[in-house]
């Protein structure tokens, strides 16, 4: 996962890794049910946030254990209310971010 070697995965190369599970065969568009959906299996708790303990056992799960410093550094790209946790509308607005980096417009 982490693609430029500097020891740590940043949030554009997690996208880049979940990004098959996110983007249709013909890698157009992905619908907001389809962020739902992952952004559930992140918010294990069903709270409507994803906390670092909930990010950090999600990672595990998918293979990708990540380091403490990289959870927290995760959580502050994605947290613009700087509550400590990633809200909807906020996973929904870094997934679109890095999704238009990566050439894959979010609907």
């Amino acid at each position: 996962m982490d693609a430029n070697g500097n020891g740590f995965v940043e949030f554009d190369e997690l996208v880049a890794a979940i990004s098959p599970t996110l983007f249709t065969d013909d890698a157009v568009l992905v619908n907001q049910q389809h962020l739902l959906e992952v952004f559930r299996f992140f918010d294990h708790n069903r709270n409507s946030y994803i906390i670092l303990a909930e990010l950090a056992g999600s990672m595990a799960k998918m293979g990708q254990p990540l380091t403490y410093r990289e959870l927290i550094e995760m959580i502050k790209e994605a947290d613009t209310g700087r509550d400590g946790v990633i809200s909807f509308h906020e996973f929904v607005t870094i997934m679109a971010k890095f999704a238009d980096n990566f050439g894959f417009p979010l609907s």
